[in-house]
């Protein structure tokens, strides 16, 4: 067990005690385990699951090489000038976010199959893209066809659906 866990651990058992100390004198003689006692226990556990998941969560996704990493506006325009007749895929996510980690390999995949431009945008180091955009849910696809806006998607998505979204005329 972690540092990290036990830390959440105590704090999640501290809490639980508190709060069962509070309900404590509403809850009248009915079991001989101190509700405080079971609060605690509950809390301290509860505390470690939600430190386990967030600890083994992973972190950034790894991009390959045929994924455009988009470090600004100025870096989408430039895509989009030189590729004006191309499909244009952008992925906004976050390292943080769980949805965005898991559809990492299927936009790597995509990149690979060289099924139109694959870039992603980082919300977090761009947020003025994320803006101009108008992202507010993660992940988000925008697919630009010709220089222009055609389609958003939100939501994690499938190799297939992020096929099938790419392709469409």
């Amino acid at each position: 067990m972690t540092p990290a866990q036990l830390l959440a651990m105590a704090l999640g058992a501290v809490a639980g005690y508190y709060l069962g100390k509070h309900q404590e004198t509403a809850q009248a003689e009915k079991s001989r385990i101190p509700l405080p006692l079971i609060t605690g226990v509950l809390g301290g556990v509860l505390a470690l699951g939600v430190a386990t998941v967030g600890l083994s969560s992973g972190g950034a996704p790894e991009w390959e090489d045929g994924v455009v990493q988009l470090g600004s506006s100025r870096d989408l325009e430039t895509i989009l000038e030189g590729h004006p007749e191309d499909t244009v895929l952008v992925d906004f996510y976050a390292d943080w976010c769980g949805p965005c980690r898991r559809m990492a390999p299927a936009i790597n995949e995509l990149a690979r199959e060289g099924r139109g431009i694959v870039a992603v945008a980082d919300v977090d180091r761009n947020p003025t893209l994320a803006q101009q955009h108008d992202v507010r849910v993660l992940p988000t696809l925008v697919v630009y066809r010709g220089g222009e806006i055609v389609e958003r998607h939100t939501g994690g998505k499938t190799l297939d659906e992020l096929r099938r979204i790419i392709e469409r005329p």
